[in-house]
């Protein structure tokens, strides 16, 4: 049976998850002469420590409010606001001993004498304050700010003069930690909009999910090493005779950074201003699904000009169909021997075509007269073709006819996707405000190339 003290322990957990991000990050800056916008950053993190120290009084009163015998001395007072800089260390041990409580004691809640479980007070007014604050932030060059959404930006550090957001993407702990120093800061954003962010990204450019993914903290250009080594095999010698040698021969692509936008979404400021509307999911995921289809698109039909490398353009020639008109099994039978046995593991590889191709497939049955695609009844478990599984790349060709390239085999963790630094969403100030709007644009650096193009073969009309 859950607990009371159960809550308390992941509450304890959580914030000395946050105070360690605060530490880190703190510790960065003051390694240094700060810039005017450094400066800024460390006038926020010192804000959120005042934060931390608040929900960790609320939660001493907590547990001190839980009527047991080793609880009764009162919490430590909380340190003046001017202090707030220099208080991480009183707050972790704060933390320990309210860590130490709460997992020597597992009596549960007794009925009637408070809440069956609890909720930090100051989470809740937090992701309220978060709401509040980037609806500010986005009506903020139409003068429709009010009192109540800079009251939330102050108690929660977000500057909403600021025009761009930066935003990391797919990391919590990155996430966490993230400051706001040259932005508003990627984490105070609402709770909805990087979710729904991600989600669109993924749907739309699902390369990401199936591929490698790197990202790094510059757009330099980035020089990654390649090798096939499939063709090389050692040897079998006598005794006391030589060993021969077998060079690796080493090869090299580059990473870029192509800068990418959604181009410009124009919102209302009625559409900003009624409460029932999630502006932050509608802004996440519309700005998400318009990058991830033009990321979709080029990371698959690309030429590798000054472009990503399309991962149905530039993969290796594999079968070509008996047909130029017709699918059959043999086809797709022959593509999957095609691709090296080195690369052919059922756990790394996978099918990939359109959704009309796959379509397709799913008639396709075998001598005995089964199907060679097995629909997945499990969550999280793909679709099948001949044991291995299926994505569906909408940007590859559609339709069976001639030089068509209709499926893709092999691993695709040979074809990396680049991110450089993180996604910006950038507010575009007055350019609409006679329309009583306000734009919104997503920047985002990326490329996309095949570290060894052996290891996914095509199937070709």
């Amino acid at each position: 049976m859950k607990t009371l003290f159960d809550d308390h322990a992941k509450m304890v957990k959580q914030l000395l998850e946050e105070r360690a991000a605060l530490i880190g990050r703190l510790d960065e800056l003051n390694k240094r002469e700060l810039t005017p916008e450094e400066q800024v950053a460390w006038d926020a993190l010192t804000a959120q420590v005042a934060d931390l120290d608040a929900r960790v009084a609320d939660l001493e009163t907590y547990v001190m409010a839980d009527g047991s015998e080793d609880t009764q001395e009162a919490p430590p007072p909380p340190p003046a606001a001017e202090e707030n800089g220099k208080n991480l260390s009183s707050i972790e041990s704060r933390l320990k001993a309210l860590e130490a409580k709460v997992t020597r004691r597992s009596r549960p809640a007794q009925p009637g004498t408070g809440p069956y479980f609890v909720r930090d007070v100051n989470d809740r007014r937090f992701t309220a304050d978060r709401e509040l604050a980037f609806r500010g932030w986005c009506m903020q060059p139409t003068g429709k700010v009010t009192d109540e959404h800079r009251a939330a930006a102050d108690r929660i550090g977000f500057d909403m003069a600021h025009k761009v957001l930066n935003l990391r993407l797919w990391n919590d702990a990155e996430r966490r930690a993230q400051s706001t120093s040259t932005t508003a800061g990627g984490y105070l954003v609402p709770t909805g909009f990087l979710p729904e962010l991600e989600k669109a990204l993924l749907y739309h450019a699902n390369h990401r999910e199936i591929s490698r993914v790197i990202r790094t903290e510059t757009g330099n250009p980035l020089q990654v090493p390649t090798v096939d080594d499939t063709s090389n095999k050692g040897e079998r010698v006598s005794e006391n005779s030589a060993f021969n040698a077998q060079d690796v021969t080493f090869g090299q692509v580059t990473l870029n950074a192509y800068l990418y936008n959604s181009k410009l979404v124009n919102v209302s400021i009625q559409l900003m201003q009624d409460s029932a509307i999630d502006v932050a999911g509608m802004l996440g995921e519309m700005l998400g699904q318009r990058i991830g289809r033009i990321q979709a698109d080029e990371f698959t039909t690309a030429n590798g000009s000054s472009k990503p490398e399309g991962i149905a353009y530039s993969a290796a020639a594999g079968v070509t169909a008996a047909s130029a008109t017709a699918l059959a099994v043999d086809d797709i039978i022959g593509l999957v021997h095609s691709v090296d046995r080195a690369y052919r593991d059922i756990n790394t590889c996978r099918f990939a075509m359109h959704d009309s191709i796959l379509l397709a497939v799913r008639k396709l049955k075998n001598g005995q007269n089964e199907p060679i695609f097995t629909e997945s009844y499990r969550v999280g478990e793909p679709d099948r073709i001949l044991g291995y599984p299926v994505s569906v790349f909408n940007y590859m060709d559609s339709t069976i006819a001639s030089t068509k390239r209709t499926i893709l085999f092999g691993d695709f963790s040979k074809y990396v996707v680049r991110d450089a630094m993180d996604i910006q969403i950038v507010r575009m100030d007055e350019r609409y405000a006679e329309y009583g709007q306000v734009a919104f644009v997503a920047l985002m650096r990326s490329d996309a190339r095949y570290l060894n193009t052996a290891a996914v073969k095509r199937l070709t009309h």
